[in-house]
């Protein structure tokens, strides 16, 4: 990959090399257009043919304008995207069509009774999210079920920190663990059995979901407050959450449940080619800063500035938003993504959703190491709740059926 400084050097050579031809005293353009001899080069017998050289600057030329041209078109696909406003109307369609399929599918293994429940709790657990995506500033927010597997809810974070992603993440589970218990208990006082099986629901689904395995809300929490800090042991987390739903998967029978748990063991060997080359853009980017004598976190300037490599101290004020991809990381991301793509066969588009993908990864940065230690021990008090809401059940339900 080629910095800007590197470039810039490239360039600059070749204009002395220019001023240098053209300075000749006396001698004809034939002899200049045949052979040049540097002036180091007249002690070593090192000649230079003038011709290949202008050719190799001529295609050295055309293949930057070619670099230029796909950065720019990159860099406008990915304003694009960013600029993308999803409709209200679209998303209600996406919402209630999804709805409609995971209902028809589901009566195929359960009663209507059955997953009308299993409709409510999902939709107070991605409201949750919903709400935080939405107070947080995610982008593009949408919620619709997943046939056969649950629901979810999505956005683009662009920006968002990590704090607030793993607080989005418990704002799912513990609403509903929170409710399934007041429900068991209001089962407890008026003997409904109705109340009962809510509670259990809501309780038990919840409780689920705050396991530390990934992708699940427990898994993400975890990623975004510990194991994000390392692309190898993020990989090593992502991989074994994957298989550990593959093997519960088999333990149920639950074939799709198992293609999923597959597809997230691969999507995370996928994330960490990403993860990779966002710390090693990171890393360069702070030890150019830290030789040029620059303040901020981790010796680096704030995201949003000019690429280190090309500005100066007196050229450090923000000039683009913290969620926008500048100019200079896209020329930085491409070249490796179109290595890793065999050259210049990748889409505009598709280059433009990893371009924007790494550049999220390049932002992340983990919360301090004490905002991590009150959020693992607010899961773990979360754990405790949902111990403690499976007992409630168990009392209640003993209770009932004693008095029935």
């Amino acid at each position: 990959m080629i910095s800007g400084e590197e470039v810039g050097g490239h360039g600059s050579g070749w204009g002395e090399l220019g001023d240098h031809a053209g300075g000749g005293e006396g001698e004809s353009l034939e002899k200049l257009a045949s052979e040049e001899v540097t002036e180091e080069g007249q002690e070593e017998g090192i000649c230079v043919d003038s011709r290949q050289v202008a050719g190799e600057e001529a295609a050295y030329q055309a293949a930057e304008a070619r670099r230029q041209a796909l950065v720019c078109s990159v860099k406008a696909e990915i304003a694009r995207k960013q600029s993308e406003r999803g409709k209200g109307w679209g998303h209600l369609i996406l919402l209630v069509v999804s709805l409609v399929v995971f209902f028809q599918l589901g009566l195929l293994e359960a009663n209507a009774r059955l997953l009308v429940l299993i409709v409510a709790v999902l939709v107070v657990h991605e409201a949750g999210h919903y709400v935080g995506m939405r107070a947080f500033g995610y982008r593009n927010v949408q919620m619709f079920f997943v046939p056969m597997l649950g629901a979810a809810v999505r956005g683009r974070c662009y920006g968002v920190a990590s704090w607030k992603r793993a607080l989005v993440s418990l704002m799912g589970p513990l609403p509903g663990v929170g409710l399934g218990v007041v429900l068991t208990v209001a089962a407890g006082v008026t003997g409904s059995k109705l109340l009962l099986e809510m509670g259990m629901m809501f309780v038990i689904v919840n409780g689920l979901n705050l396991l530390p395995v990934f992708p699940l809300d427990g898994g993400q929490l975890l990623r975004e407050v510990l194991f994000s800090r390392h692309a190898t042991v993020e990989l090593g987390f992502r991989v074994v959450g994957g298989l550990a739903i593959v093997a519960g998967a088999f333990l149920l029978k639950a074939w799709i449940l198992a293609a999923f748990g597959g597809l997230t063991a691969v999507l995370a060997i996928m994330a960490y080619g990403q993860a990779r080359l966002a710390g090693d853009l990171r890393r360069r980017w702070q030890q150019a800063a830290r030789a040029r004598g620059w303040s901020g976190a981790a010796g680096g300037p704030p995201f949003g500035q000019r690429a280190p490599w090309k500005a100066t101290r007196e050229t450090t004020e923000t000039l683009e938003a913290e969620d926008e991809v500048p100019v200079w990381a896209v020329g930085a991301i491409l070249p490796r993504l179109q290595e890793q793509s065999g050259g210049d066969k990748a889409k505009v588009a598709t280059l433009a959703q990893l371009t924007l993908d790494i550049w999220e990864r390049v932002q992340l940065r983990p919360p301090a190491w004490w905002v991590s230690v009150l959020f693992l021990v607010g899961y773990l008090l979360s754990l405790a709740g949902v111990a403690a809401g499976v007992v409630v059940l168990g009392t209640v339900q003993t209770m009932l059926q004693g008095g029935g």
